[in-house]
C-alpha cells in the first residue's frame, strides 16, 4: 500500500514511509554547519561521547538553549553518528519559513494539536523502526535557559518513549560558554543512555517515561556545568575547532614580535 503523505509533515515521505530525505544535501549543510561554528565559536567541545556507540536505533533528546542547536545538532550527528540517517520534528510554521530543512530529515509537526501530537508519534515510531536510524528531539519546546531548574518537558517525548519496544534514548546536554578566548565554547555532555529493554517489565506510562527524561537530562545538564565552571578541558573532546585569534592585526604585529626576538608565536589567548 502507498504510504499516505501528511500536511503536517515535510511534504513528502519515500517508499518506506519515513520523511524524504537527501543524503548528500544532510552532509553538505553538516560540512556547511562545521564551517559556520568553526567561524563563529572557539570549539565545538563534547564530553562522554563513548556514550554515543550503540547499536539499534537511537533517540537523542537535548536542551534548547539558543538558535545554535539545529546547526549544532546536524553537525555532530554527522561527526557522531557519520552512518546513521538523522531525522528530526520542527515546528511546521518554522519547517514552511526554511524548507531547506525538510531535505536533511525534519518533519513539521503542529504544535499543540491532536493532530500534531498524532503526526509526532506516528512519524517518531516509524523512525524508531530502522535499525541504524537517529532521532534527535528538543522536547521542551521552547527556548530554556541552562540553568532553569526543575527541567521540564512537553508530553509528546514520553507518549513516543512508552510505545517503543527497542532502541536506546540518549540525553545530550548542551552549553554555550566563555572560557579564556574572544570567542565562545560550545559545550556537549552525553548523558546516561537508557535502553528500552531494560525498562520492558516495568510497564511505564507516559507520564514515567517524562520524569525519567526530564531527570537523566537535568543530570547531564548539570554534570555539564560543573565541567563548564571548571573550564576543564582536559575532560572534552573537540569536534570542531575555529581559528585561534585575538585581532589580525594585532596578531601580525604579535607575530613579526615574536620572529624578531626568535620566541614562538602563539595565536591563543589562553591555555585551554
Amino acid at each position: 500500500m502507498k504510504p499516505q503523505h501528511s500536511a503536517l509533515s515535510s511534504g513528502a515521505e519515500d517508499a518506506a514511509g519515513l520523511p524524504k530525505r537527501s543524503e548528500r544535501w544532510t552532509r553538505g549543510f553538516g560540512w556547511y554547519g562545521g564551517l559556520m561554528l568553526a567561524k563563529t565559536f572557539h570549539k565545538v567541545r563534547i564530553s562522554g561521547r563513548e556514550r554515543t556507540l550503540q547499536t539499534g536505533p537511537v533517540l537523542a533528546y537535548a536542551n534548547h538553549a539558543s538558535w545554535w542547536d539545529p546547526i549544532v545538532a546536524i553537525t555532530a550527528g554527522r561527526l557522531l553518528f557519520p552512518d546513521r540517517p538523522t531525522y528530526a520534528p520542527i515546528e511546521a510554521s518554522m519547517l514552511r519559513k526554511y524548507p531547506m530543512f525538510g531535505r536533511m530529515g525534519f518533519f513539521g509537526v503542529e504544535r499543540g494539536t491532536r493532530k500534531g501530537a498524532a503526526e509526532f508519534l506516528r512519524t517518531g515510531l516509524r523512525v524508531m523502526q530502522e535499525n541504524e536510524a537517529l532521532m534527535f528531539v528538543t522536547p521542551q519546546g521552547r527556548f530554556a535557559d541552562v540553568r532553569e531548574r526543575p527541567v521540564r518537558f512537553e508530553a509528546g517525548l514520553g507518549h513516543l518513549a512508552a510505545r517503543l519496544r527497542r532502541g536506546v534514548i540518549i540525553p545530550m546536554a548542551m552549553e554555550y560558554a566563555f572560557w579564556e578566548e574572544k570567542r565562545p565554547e560550545v559545550l556537549l555532555r552525553v548523558g546516561r543512555p537508557l535502553r528500552i529493554a531494560d525498562f520492558a517489565s516495568q510497564q511505564l506510562c507516559p507520564k514515567d517515561w517524562t520524569e525519567i527524561l526530564e531527570s537523566g537530562l537535568e543530570e547531564a545538564q548539570d554534570e555539564l556545568r560543573a565541567l563548564s565552571t571548571q573550564r576543564a578541558a582536559e575532560h572534552f573532546e573537540v569536534l570542531v575547532s575555529g581559528k585561534d585569534q585575538i585581532h589580525p592585526v594585532y596578531d601580525l604585529w604579535r607575530k613579526l614580535r615574536a620572529w624578531v626576538l626568535g620566541g614562538e608565536f602563539v595565536a591563543a589567548h589562553g591555555s585551554k
